[in-house]
Parts: structure tokens; C-alpha cells; sequence
């Protein structure tokens, strides 16, 4: 049951009628069918205008119904309506919103927006009482709710609401990370809040951290600001929800009249008074659902007459302006693309400081996924040529935005993505000429970035506290290289090269407790190498292997503990698949690290999307630390010139270590790719961390042949590509 407003809607709940879209190749018949309230009764938007006199009498001026704190409408209202968008069949050029036939109705896709967003809001209400559910329920419903999420993202674009369109995207992004375990959004989260024991842990810890910086950057890192969705208020909405709320709140008010005289017959008695009073309100909640009905048939007219725009006092446009704010901060050039794909197109948002920009791309979610995983396994496999796949997806994803971030003169591109593109390494996207890490410095944004962004850059004496895992573990493939890595990580007497000045800890040194004492020392940064297991249904099982065996889940990072990351410029875990999920997966768990790990206090995380190579990533992280911490690059600066580095290495590579493995493209190995690439190199042995990729299957039935690659030395992307940036970038 949606709630105590289901009691006064009952049958004649209203329900937004399945419609019909006039766009090509809309249509997701999966979705047709549902939306029915919970009595079923159709209540045409489009229907006659002119309602009952008791509308304008219901009071449009009650603010205190639909803001602020919710009360009985706010906190319910939107409940009963939760399968209000349920017959959407995805969003379209037009959406035409009614029960009349095809061809009879007229096209409001502004109704459907006002529909859609009274689901999403019952979703955002409900998602607190979804812990005492089955998992498998749970799951069921946020999936069902998320498609809401995504129609309305789409129609808002559509309708050039994008500022609107982006706050949605957010709430889009909470809903996912929520979807990985019922407690997943923390306590902390820009929903909820900052607590107060998590704002309180850890001061002391970075306060010592901010004592190596000059006395400007020893301010205290900010606490999330709290919000409240208010998907509503300021829009041109508002005045439709507004008399959606004084027709239901009139109807609420008699129902609870109503049982309270019921249970004062039953007990005390009535008095005549009341008891006339009794008999009259059936006829008054008769009317003020008929009411009710009204205002939701009415919908279109009331959103025609309303002053289009937004209000920068809104949710929405607030969300816009700080967002705009983090980007100014950043100073020139800084610039974020936000991609969302829906069944028969991609829709990109340029944000900058100062301008937002709304394109589409004609691709559609099921092709932009087989697109990006032929890239991904084309990259992962260095005997074959990904220039091709990474053409088309370069086509898909930034061709159309080209324009924007030239007239933006952008220097740094943030991206925030979507679906299976968040298992691709956008370093390696190819515009025909070159990589596309050759064009820009890159980060990946997610929902915390802009808070992390206020974060004020590290520029004392860095030092790294680096922990690593050679020795092989049930489940877990040995790791020979992180020794070497480490080496070129830390500076000590043995490893003179090593970048930073630190300690290091391998194997049965690395514990749990060598990690909490880790992230609680004055270092800026801490360099994990080992295995990481994502998965992308849970947080529990989603685990970084430890040296003595044991290992730590993302659950215990979110809780926090003993492992306290606040103050942290730097978290790098250089480990197989560390951000990559199962195939066919939607990428959501991609994000989960990054997102959990920032909202647990750390400025900025450096993960994997792919295994990597034993011998070009220590050549990588030793110029990423030289660049960020002895030269003062940005962090996406630094990762850029260390894949630059890499991949312009034209020296001739010694072949893999004791044990064998994928060799440098210049080695050759042709038999090896001949019998799956990579996956039939594993069988001789490793020189790559983690579960080797096969190329088998990247051409499509009648395709050609992939080409073979004909680079030397580490040009291959498999060995530059695979680190990306999350979070602060500065």
C-alpha cells in the first residue's frame, strides 16, 4: 500500500494513461501495460477543462502542505501516485499523455514531466523504508523506480529544462548506489546530511595533514551540505502540484475528521452536532476526490498557464549554481559532460562556469554498449589494433560535444557517465588523429566530486605510505610485480628512484591494522597494490585483499571504523579490475568505489578499470607521483603526462618477467593472440595483475577481421589507459 493517502484516493485514484510516442524507435514495449494505480480507474489528462467550483476554494496559497517540512499530502501524496509514470514507454520527441485513443489526444509532454515527477518523488520518500525488504524485492523495485528516474532525465532535456534534467540525474545516481545495498547512502551523504560523528572523526588527522601546506590551505575541508530534493518549488510545476496538494490535503483532512468521529461513536458517543457532521462527509470526500481527479485531468491547462523557467531559488537551479561555482573555482577551462543513455539515444550535457549545453547522439543504450565493450576488449588484448572501436564510440561520445568544449577552450574534461561506458577507458577514445588523453587531462566526476572539489589542494611535503600483495591467496593469482611497483613508488636506500619519500609494506606486512595506522599518519597519499573484487550487487562482497590473507570490504570503508580516509589528498589502489564489473554489467559499481571512498572523507581516488601490466605501471606511477608531488601538476595532469610518457616509450621492452605473460606489442606473440589473446597468454603465466580478458568475439558475425597492432615499445592504450582519476582532480 502507497500510504495513508491510499485510503481517500481508493478507486478513483488517478493514473497517468499509457501513451503513445511519435518518435522513431521510442517504444519499449517491456514497460507498456504497467501504471495503473492501485484501483485501476483512468483518468484522462487531456479531459474537459473547467473543474468543480470547489477548486479555486481548496486555498492554491498553502505553501506549508507542499514545503518545508511534509505533512500529511507531502510526505504521501506522492506515494499514491508512485506508479503514476508506470505506462511511459520511454521518452520521446512527443509524449502524448491521456486515455482517449490514438490520434484523439494532444501532445503534452510538459504533463508528463508533472507525472513523472510526482513518481520520482514518491521513490525519493520511499527509499528509506526499503531496508526491512528482501533484497531481491528491494532490487526489484528500485530497478522499476530508476526507469522513472531516466524518463523524466529524458523529457526534461527535451523540453530544455536542463538544469532540472541534471538535479534529477542526481537523484538517478543516489538511486543507483542505494541499489548496490540498502544502506548505501551514508549518513553523510548530500541527501541526509553531514553527521556528526563522522565530522568529528578524523580532525585531529587532518589538521596534522594541513600542518605540511602553507598556512592558506590549513583551512578545514568543508562538511556536505545538507539538501532536500524539492523537485517542485520554483519550477513551473509548482502551481499544478500546488493545486494538486490544497484539492488532496482538503480530501486528507476530511478523512481523518471522519475516523475520529467513527472512533468517538464507538467509544464516548456523539453528540447530534457531530453526528450531523457525520453524515454530511461522505458526500464531502465524494467531492473532494472528484476535486482531486479534477486538478490531475486539468494538469495541462494549469502547466500552460504557468510562467515557464526556473527559479535560481529552486532545488534545481540552487544544485546548477554550485555546481557552475566548483567548475569557476577551478578556473579556466574546466569542463564537465554528463552522458545518459536511453533506448534510441545518448543525451550529453556541457556544463561549464557559465553556460549548459543539451545534445543527443543517435545511438541507442543496447548499441552504445556492445559498442563500448568491443572498445574495451579491443584495448585489453595488445596484439590487435582498438583504433577502430575507439573511432566509434569517439563518434558516439565527444564528436557531438566537439564544439562545446572547443568554445569553452577547455583544458581539463570531466566526464560523468553512464551504463556500460563506465567500463571503458576514454584515455584510449581515437578521433582519427590521436588519443583522446593526448587531447585532455581527464577525471571521472561522480555525485560527491563537487564537494571534493572545495577540498584545498595539497602543496607541502608529500609522502606516500604504500602497501602491496605478491604471494598468491585462494581465489587470488600471485602478483610478482608489486614489489617493483612499490619500488618505483617509494624512495628508500634500497629503491633510491622511488618517487616519494614513505614506507613500504608487502605481503604478511600489510594488514588491517597497518592500513588504519596508514590513513591515520600526516601522509597525503596511500598507494594500495593488490587485488580488488568488485561486486556489483553488494557492498559486503565487494572486497581489497590483504597481505596476510584477509581483506576489507567496501562496506567497512563506508562505515568507517578504524579506517578513516578524512584528510586524504590521495587514495590510488593500482589492483586488478578495480573498478570494472562483470560483462554485461551496467557499470554501476564503477562509481560505488569512487563515490563511497570520497564521501568517506578522501579528496580523490586513482583506480583501475582493468588489470594491469606488471611493467608499464611502474613506470607510470613513478612520473603520475613525480608530476603531482615534486612538480605541482594537478592530479588529471599529472596522470596525463604519465600516460604520455608511457605511451611514447619507443624503447624495446624487455620481454615478461620469470613466469612468462603478455609480452610488449613489440614482442610479437602472434600465436598467443591467435589462441584468444591475452586469455591464452595467461595460460603460460602472468605478467598481468588479476583475471585476463579475451579478444575472442570482438567481431561481430560478417565483420572483418580486427587489425593487428603494429605500435612499439607500451604505445599500446592496454598500458596507459587503464588508471583513471576520481573525484578532486586538483
Amino acid at each position: 500500500r502507497p500510504g495513508p493517502y491510499y485510503g481517500l484516493i481508493g478507486s478513483a485514484a488517478p493514473r497517468l494513461a499509457e501513451p503513445t510516442y511519435s518518435g522513431p524507435g521510442r517504444g519499449r514495449a517491456a514497460d507498456r501495460g504497467g501504471g495503473r494505480a492501485a484501483g485501476g480507474a483512468r483518468v484522462p489528462v487531456d479531459g474537459p477543462a473547467g473543474g468543480p467550483a470547489s477548486l479555486p476554494a481548496a486555498g492554491l496559497a498553502e505553501p506549508a502542505a507542499v514545503r518545508g517540512e511534509p505533512g500529511p499530502l507531502r510526505a504521501e501524496a506522492g506515494a499514491v501516485r508512485a506508479d503514476a509514470g508506470a505506462g511511459l514507454a520511454g521518452p520521446g520527441p512527443e509524449a502524448r499523455v491521456g486515455g482517449a485513443p490514438e490520434g484523439a489526444g494532444r501532445t503534452d509532454r510538459a504533463a508528463a514531466v508533472f507525472f513523472l515527477k510526482i513518481a520520482v518523488d514518491s521513490a525519493q520518500r520511499r527509499r528509506g523504508t526499503l531496508e526491512s525488504l528482501p533484497r531481491e524485492l528491494r532490487r526489484s523495485f528500485l530497478a522499476r523506480m530508476e526507469r522513472r528516474y531516466r524518463d523524466l532525465f529524458a523529457c526534461l532535456v527535451q523540453e530544455g529544462r536542463t538544469a532540472e534534467a541534471l538535479a534529477v540525474l542526481g537523484l538517478l545516481k543516489e538511486e543507483e548506489l542505494s541499489g548496490l545495498d540498502p544502506a548505501s547512502i551514508p549518513a553523510s551523504s548530500p541527501e541526509n546530511g553531514p553527521d556528526p560523528a563522522t565530522l568529528a572523526a578524523g580532525r585531529a588527522r587532518e589538521s596534522a595533514r594541513a600542518a605540511a601546506a602553507p598556512p592558506a590551505e590549513r583551512a578545514e575541508r568543508p562538511a556536505p551540505k545538507a539538501e532536500r530534493p524539492d523537485l517542485f518549488s520554483g519550477t513551473r510545476d509548482e502551481a499544478a502540484w500546488l493545486a494538486l496538494a490544497a484539492a488532496a490535503e482538503r480530501g486528507a483532512s476530511l478523512e481523518k475528521e471522519r475516523s475520529d468521529l467513527e472512533g468517538k461513536r464507538s467509544g464516548s458517543g456523539l453528540s447530534p452536532a457531530d453526528g450531523r457532521r457525520l453524515e454530511e462527509l461522505p458526500a464531502l470526500i465524494a467531492g473532494a476526490k472528484a476535486a482531486y481527479e479534477d486538478v490531475c485531468a486539468r494538469a495541462p491547462e494549469i502547466l500552460r498557464a504557468s510562467e515557464p523557467g526556473l527559479s535560481p531559488a529552486s532545488w534545481a537551479g540552487a544544485r546548477l549554481s554550485e555546481r557552475q561555482a566548483a567548475l569557476s573555482g577551478m578556473g579556466r577551462g574546466a569542463t564537465l559532460v554528463h552522458a545518459l543513455s536511453e533506448e534510441s539515444a545518448l543525451y550529453l550535457v556541457t556544463v561549464t562556469a557559465g553556460s549548459v549545453t543539451a545534445r543527443e547522439s543517435a545511438v541507442g543504450r543496447d548499441d552504445l554498449a556492445a559498442m563500448a565493450g568491443k572498445f574495451r576488449d579491443m584495448v585489453a588484448n595488445t596484439s590487435l589494433d582498438p583504433k577502430d572501436a575507439a573511432k566509434s564510440l569517439y563518434d558516439a561520445l565527444i564528436a557531438p560535444v566537439k564544439g562545446d568544449l572547443d568554445r569553452a577552450g577547455t583544458a581539463t574534461l570531466m566526464l560523468s557517465l553512464d551504463g556500460a561506458l563506465r567500463y571503458a577507458p576514454m584515455a584510449a577514445l581515437w578521433d582519427g588523429e590521436s588519443w583522446l588523453a593526448e587531447r585532455y587531462p581527464l577525471a571521472l566526476f561522480t555525485e560527491s566530486t563537487p564537494a571534493r572539489l572545495s577540498d584545498p589542494a595539497f602543496s607541502g611535503r608529500a609522502s606516500v605510505r604504500a602497501m602491496g600483495v605478491t604471494a598468491a591467496w585462494p581465489g587470488f593469482p600471485a602478483l610478482p610485480g608489486v614489489a617493483s611497483e612499490l619500488a618505483a613508488v617509494v624512495r628508500s636506500a634500497v629503491s633510491p628512484e622511488g618517487a616519494l619519500e614513505g614506507e613500504a609494506r608487502l605481503d604478511g606486512e600489510f594488514t588491517r591494522g597497518t592500513l588504519a595506522a596508514s590513513l591515520s599518519s600526516d601522509a597525503p597519499v596511500v598507494h594500495v597494490a593488490s587485488h580488488f573484487k568488485l561486486d556489483p550487487a553488494s557492498l559486503d562482497n565487494t572486497v581489497l585483499l590483504l597481505g596476510d590473507g584477509g581483506n576489507i570490504s567496501l562496506r567497512e570503508i563506508q562505515s568507517g571504523g578504524d579506517l578513516d580516509f578524512r584528510g586524504l589528498d590521495l587514495l590510488t589502489l593500482s589492483a586488478c579490475d578495480t573498478a570494472s564489473g562483470a560483462s554485461g554489467g551496467e557499470g554501476k559499481e564503477v562509481e560505488s568505489l569512487g563515490e563511497v571512498v570520497q564521501r568517506a572523507g578522501a579528496s580523490a581516488v586513482l583506480a583501475t578499470l582493468m588489470p594491469v601490466d606488471d611493467r608499464s605501471a611502474p613506470e607510470l606511477m613513478r612520473e603520475f607521483y613525480r608530476l603531482r608531488y615534486q612538480e605541482g601538476e594537478d592530479k588529471a595532469g599529472a596522470l596525463r603526462g604519465a600516460q604520455l610518457l608511457v605511451m611514447r616509450d619507443e624503447r624495446t621492452h624487455p620481454g615478461p618477467p620469470e613466469g612468462g605473460g603478455v609480452q610488449a606489442p613489440d614482442g610479437g606473440r602472434e600465436a598467443a593472440a591467435q589462441e584468444g589473446g591475452r586469455e591464452a597468454a595467461a595460460q603460460e603465466g602472468e605478467s598481468t595483475r588479476g583475471t585476463a580478458l579475451s579478444a575472442a568475439g570482438t567481431e561481430a558475425p560478417g565483420e572483418p577481421r580486427a587489425a593487428r597492432w603494429e605500435g612499439t615499445g607500451f604505445s599500446h592504450p592496454f598500458f596507459w589507459s587503464t588508471f583513471v582519476i576520481m573525484g578532486s582532480w586538483k
